[in-house]
């Protein structure tokens, strides 16, 4: 998983699981372990703590999003996002966006 704060640059944090989260079926496959990491990674970057509010995340799964996601797998990348602190989120399946892009898609939000 990887992580990038769109503001202020900075490098992107690649946030290793502790176990693997993905199945051959499904990209969130234990969803447990993709919401410790993710929580994990946001805390890492510094976006995660008791007195600040949730970021705003946009989510782009890079991975096995062939003929898009199901509902069931939009709703599980949401839940995890939010689950790990998260206050908005975006879910992009798309090509890749650059930090402009990524930027003014937030901004919309």
């Amino acid at each position: 998983m990887t992580i990038e704060r769109l503001e202020g640059g900075g490098r992107p944090y690649e946030a290793l699981p502790v176990l693997p989260f993905t199945t051959r079926r499904l990209l969130v496959g234990q969803f447990d372990v993709a919401e410790y990491c993710l929580q994990q990674g946001l805390k890492r970057l510094g976006e995660n703590g008791w007195l600040k509010p949730g970021p705003q995340l946009i989510v782009q799964p890079m991975e096995m999003t062939d003929g898009g996601l199901s509902q069931v797998e939009e709703r599980v990348i949401m839940e995890m996002a939010h689950g790990a602190g998260a206050k908005r989120v975006l879910l992009w399946v798309g090509g890749e966006l650059s930090r402009q892009e990524a930027l003014n898609k937030l901004e919309a939000l």
